[in-house]
């Protein structure tokens, strides 16, 4: 039985996610920092699981074998999670990104996390905040390749801090 993932037939399958969320930081509420308005400033995504055994789903092969195995396919389906950073540049010194924006999804319906290490440089942490995000953002970002050369999303949903009117 590892730290992550136990098994057991007479228990359900604990899956990635179930971990993250027993590794909450406090209440899991990710402390959204405010923008400074002289300096144009805004938040951009990062996407730290790129590249790992979580997109194999979305590799050739993946994609057969699920197409072939629903099982297989479900099992991706409880188990990725999508790991982040939050990143504040000056408008003028953004790196490019691709820019996420307008209703995404149901709001009022179960909606899945995205986690944010406790501390953003430590990307190997087992601490998290979370922000939850609709299914349909969730997919996106999940399903969005790397494009050449950007790395970092704008997703209004999150880059906008929700809870601040004036920036809205």
């Amino acid at each position: 039985c590892s730290r992550l993932i136990c098994f057991n037939a007479a228990a359900p399958r604990r899956t990635y996610e179930d971990a993250c969320l027993e590794t909450l930081v406090g209440d899991g509420k990710y402390p959204q920092k405010s923008l400074d308005p002289d300096k144009r400033e805004i938040r951009l995504l990062k996407i730290l699981n790129r590249g790992t055994f979580e997109d194999l789903l979305f590799t050739p092969e993946g994609l057969q074998q699920s197409e072939e195995d629903a099982d297989f396919r479900l099992d991706n389906e409880r188990t990725f999670v999508i790991k982040a950073v939050i990143e504040v540049y000056p408008l003028a010194l953004a790196p490019p990104y691709v820019a996420l924006s307008y209703v995404w999804g149901d709001l009022s319906a179960p909606r899945r996390p995205v986690f944010l290490p406790e501390n953003p440089e430590d990307h190997q942490t087992e601490s998290y905040y979370l922000i939850k995000v609709t299914e349909n953002l969730f997919q996106a970002l999940r399903q969005l390749p790397p494009l050449r050369e950007i790395s970092h999303i704008w997703a209004d949903a999150i880059c906008i801090n929700q809870e601040d009117n004036a920036e809205k």
